[in-house]
């Protein structure tokens, strides 16, 4: 899935970099990691998505398995704390709707 069919769409993207960080904000959002076409890769949510982007990046560098892609941009929509999970539920459901599954790296964590 392309992340351009999400809705409401995502507001901002950056590159899935280090550099990128200071641009990131510290602010509450649901956000989704892409992969090349911003294909969806994770549909996430944060109370802070510039520690989350930092967390990602520390963790497995943008890579959960080689077959499943490489993250190359982190895209989000900052959001009400309250409503964080509808609107990251939203975004899953519309997945499971369009591909008939959870985006890849979801389904990998979901299984843990």
């Amino acid at each position: 899935m392309n992340v351009a069919a999400l809705q409401p769409e995502v507001q901002q993207a950056l590159p899935f970099a280090a550099a990128a960080l200071r641009h990131a904000p510290e602010a509450p959002g649901c956000y989704v990691l892409c992969a090349w076409e911003h294909t969806v890769l994770y549909i996430g949510r944060a109370g802070n998505l510039r520690r989350r982007l930092a967390q990602h990046l520390k963790g497995r560098g943008g890579q959960v398995h080689p077959s499943l892609g490489y993250a190359l941009t982190f895209h989000w929509r900052p959001f009400a704390p309250d409503a964080l999970a509808q609107l990251e539920r939203g975004w899953m459901n519309h997945a499971l709707l369009v591909d008939g599954a959870l985006p890849p790296w979801n389904r990998v964590y979901a299984g843990r």
